[in-house]
């Protein structure tokens, strides 16, 4: 039974390489900005967080497992300058370089500061792929995954599906470059979500919630696999070393009977460090609601009589749509080259629909869409290695 046990960890342990990426990578060469020779034992380190390296004999270092988002990257060593480069973007699965030319001093003096650059060209890119990143995501007009992939070139989102008879299956339908809706595979945190009978996105996660969302449109790697028009990957954010949070709302609900549409909207998020265990583990919370009556519930339609005088006949077809979206995550470091995640997304939609068949038949008639509720829980665990020279 324990060794049952123990073969299980070890399955778990290893299993954050059977994901797709998650995290992205840093790493460089560190010089001598007067010989131009390579420094060894040079420490490199991200602000903020845990994570950090060393240099070897050539100069080189790299620090794995990071999180999407833009950090400070400081190298430091006896003898020389301190430079912390800033705004250092880090994308799911790609390398970012970060090089240092450090300059000899005799004391100890302020810091260097340097703004990185995005490169024009990516080199180690293999593949076609779009990031939007969290803070673009806070300025664009969007409320959803999939008003976020719209934005991007070579996405077109078809409306809710009606055959003949009026029967319509709830959801929208996202082409990619001509292709089928159900040739994309979806992924939250590089975990497949879905939809086994539709082909399309089984999950939703708020916008706020969205760390990066990495869109594939072309030469996918070896990792990805059942998709033939693209790969989206949807990355959460985690929690952050000091307490954040949020909260938007928005209506129309405001006495002008015209443009009263019974909308309300309102988004919050929670993100910080668990209580009494600060330093190893942190948490991040995100929810948005949605409940309207849609614009439809005071649409007009205009027609002519046998004579040819017009009719104005103004609709009611009782349409509505209810959201609730949440995701969560809990991050735990027990140490610096171990972490473990543990995830959580529930998605539940209402609404009722209306189509153009039914729109000269009695007010009251519109095409309902019953709830659907989903649930996923994940949970991934991660090792890191970090390589150190010791000089005497």
């Amino acid at each position: 039974m324990i060794k049952k046990i123990f073969i299980q960890f070890l399955i778990l342990l290893c299993a954050s390489s059977l994901f797709a990426g998650t995290v992205g990578k840093i790493s460089g060469f560190i010089t001598d900005e007067e010989s131009g020779e390579s420094l060894a034992g040079v420490n490199v380190f991200i602000e903020g967080t845990r994570l950090g390296a060393s240099t070897d004999l050539e100069g080189e270092y790299f620090i794995i497992n990071i999180p999407p988002g833009s950090y400070s990257v400081t190298a430091s060593i006896v003898g020389y300058q301190t430079i912390t480069v800033t705004g250092v973007r880090v994308n799911p699965d790609r390398t970012t370089k970060v090089g240092f030319n450090l300059k000899t001093e005799v004391m100890t003096g302020e810091t260097i500061i340097i703004v990185a650059e995005r490169p024009l060209i990516r080199r180690d890119a293999t593949f076609t792929e779009t990031v939007t990143s969290a803070d673009e995501i806070e300025n664009m007009p969007v409320t959803t995954v999939t008003e976020v992939m719209s934005k991007n070139a070579g996405f077109i989102v078809q409306g809710y599906t009606t055959d003949p008879d009026g029967n319509t299956d709830g959801s929208e339908s996202i082409h990619v470059r001509g292709g089928r809706s159900n040739e994309i595979v979806y992924m939250i945190d590089g975990f497949y979500v879905k939809d086994p009978h539709s082909g399309g996105l089984g999950a939703d996660v708020p916008s706020e919630g969205i760390q990066d969302l990495s869109i594939i449109t072309g030469t996918f790697n070896a990792e990805y696999g059942e998709a033939m028009s693209g790969v989206v990957n949807i990355i959460t954010k985690e929690g952050s070393p000091e307490y954040h949070a949020s909260l938007r709302a928005s209506t129309d609900q405001f006495g002008f009977s015209d443009y009263d549409n019974g909308t309300i909207r309102s988004d919050l998020s929670l993100s910080g460090p668990i209580p009494f265990l600060k330093n190893i583990a942190n948490f991040y919370i995100s929810a948005d609601y949605l409940d309207t009556d849609t614009y439809l519930r005071k649409s007009e339609s205009k027609a002519h009589d046998a004579q040819g005088n017009p009719i104005i006949r103004k609709h009611d077809f009782l349409t509505y749509e209810a959201r609730e979206r949440y995701t969560g995550k809990l991050v735990y470091k027990p140490l610096n080259n171990v972490k473990t995640i543990f995830g959580f997304n529930r998605f539940d939609e209402e609404q009722r629909l209306y189509n153009d068949l039914f729109k000269e038949i009695p007010d009251h008639v519109g095409i309902d869409y019953e709830s659907s509720d989903l649930y996923n829980f994940t949970l991934s665990h991660t090792l890191s290695s970090r390589r150190f020279i010791m000089l005497r």
